[in-house]
C-alpha cells in the first residue's frame, strides 16, 4: 500500500534524499522517533529505496558495550581504590603509630624516647631521622637544665638549684623529724688575688677551691657556689650528733684550703670563713640561709679562717 511521503521540513534527511542525496544518516521520522536511514537509487525505475532502523535497535550492541565498559571501569576503580587504601595502610601504619607517639610526647604523656624502626624503608628512614632529632633535642634540654642549675665556672650547683633543694630538704626533715645544717662559706684573701693577678687567675682559684670542697663534702650533701667567692654546703638528714657533724665538715673545708694554690707561676694563699646554721623542719629556707650568712660575717670579723654556729 502506497502512502504519501512526509511534508517538507518534517524529516530533514528525507528532504535531502528527495533533492538527490544518497547515503546514510540519523534523523527523526514523522512520529519523532530517531532512526538510522540509508538511501540507494534504482536507476531502471527512477526510484530510490530507503532502509530505516530505530537507533535504539541499531546501537543496542554499542549501548550494551558502553554500559559494560562503564560498569567495568567503576568496579576496577573501586577495587583499585580499596586495594590501594589497604596497601597504603600497611605501608604507613608505622608512620601513623609514630605520629601518635610523637603527639603524646608533645603532651608529656610519654617520655621523650626514640621510636621503634620496624622496616628499613622510606618510613623507617623518616623515623630514624626523627629519633636523631629527638636525641639532639634531649641533649639540648639537658644542657639547658645544667646551665639553669649549675655554675658555669666551677660546675657546682648554683643559687637557683640550692633554693629548691633547701625547700625539699626542709620538707623531708619535717616528715622524718631530722635536722638540717647549712654552711655559708666566704673566701679570705680572694679579692687580693683578683686585684693583683687578674680575673683569670681568680677564676682558676675558684675552680680549684670547688674541687677541694667537693673532695670533703658527702655525696648526699649539696655543694653550691651562689656568687662571687661564696659557697654553701647543705647537709640533710642530720641526727642527734648534728652539731658534731657540721663542725667536722667545717673543719675539713678550712683544712682543704690550707695548702697554697699555684696560679700562673704565683703562690696564692686563700682561706675561708664559715657561718653554720642548724635548723629543723620548722625552719624556713630564707631564715636558715640568712642566719648562716650573718654568723659567717661574725666569724670573719673574729680573725678569718674560723667558723661560728647558730642554732635556729
Amino acid at each position: 500500500q502506497l502512502k504519501p511521503t512526509s511534508s517538507p521540513g518534517i524529516n530533514a534527511l528525507h528532504d535531502r534524499a528527495m533533492a538527490g542525496f544518497r547515503g546514510a544518516g540519523i534523523t527523526l521520522n514523522a512520529k519523532g522517533v530517531e532512526e538510522v536511514a540509508a538511501m540507494a537509487s534504482v536507476p531502471s525505475a527512477g526510484w530510490f529505496i530507503v532502509a530505516r532502523l530505530p537507533t535504539s535497535e541499531a546501537f543496542a550492541t554499542v549501548d550494551r558495550t558502553q554500559h559494560f565498559l562503564i560498569k567495568g571501569a567503576f568496579l576496577s576503580i573501586l577495587f583499585f581504590a580499596t586495594f590501594a587504601s589497604i596497601g597504603l595502610y600497611f605501608v604507613f601504619r608505622h608512620l601513623f603509630s609514630a605520629a601518635a607517639q610523637a603527639d603524646r610526647m608533645t603532651r608529656d604523656e610519654l617520655p621523650h624516647a626514640p621510636l621503634a624502626v620496624v622496616r628499613d624503608d622510606e618510613v623507617g628512614h623518616l623515623i630514624s631521622a626523627f629519633n636523631r632529632l629527638l636525641v639532639k633535642l634531649n641533649d639540648k634540654q639537658d644542657e639547658l637544665k645544667k646551665i639553669a642549675h649549675h655554675d658555669t665556672l666551677t660546675g657546682l650547683t648554683n643559687r637557683h638549684y640550692l633554693s629548691g633543694r633547701l625547700r625539699l630538704v626542709l620538707a623531708q626533715a619535717q616528715r622524718n623529724q631530722t635536722q638540717v645544717g647549712l654552711l655559708f662559706m666566704d673566701l679570705d684573701g680572694f679579692k687580693h688575688i683578683n686585684d693583683s693577678l687578674g680575673h683569670e687567675a681568680g677564676d682558676e682559684v675558684l675552680r680549684q677551691v670547688a674541687r677541694r670542697f667537693s673532695a670533703v663534702v658527702r655525696v648526699s650533701d649539696t655543694l653550691a657556689r651562689i656568687g662571687g667567692d661564696e659557697f654553701v654546703v647543705l647537709l640533710n638528714d642530720l641526727g642527734d650528733n648534728a652539731e658534731e657533724t657540721l663542725t667536722r665538715v667545717a673543719t675539713q673545708c678550712i683544712d682543704a684550703l690550707a695548702a697554697p694554690f699555684f696560679i700562673s707561676g704565683s703562690v696564692c694563699i686563700v682561706g675561708v670563713s664559715i657561718g653554720i646554721a642548724l635548723g629543723d623542719g620548722q625552719s624556713s629556707a630564707d631564715k636558715l640561709l640568712l642566719a648562716a650568712d650573718r654568723v659567717m660575717y661574725q666569724a670573719k670579723k673574729t680573725g678569718r679562717g674560723r667558723y661560728l654556729t647558730y642554732k635556729l
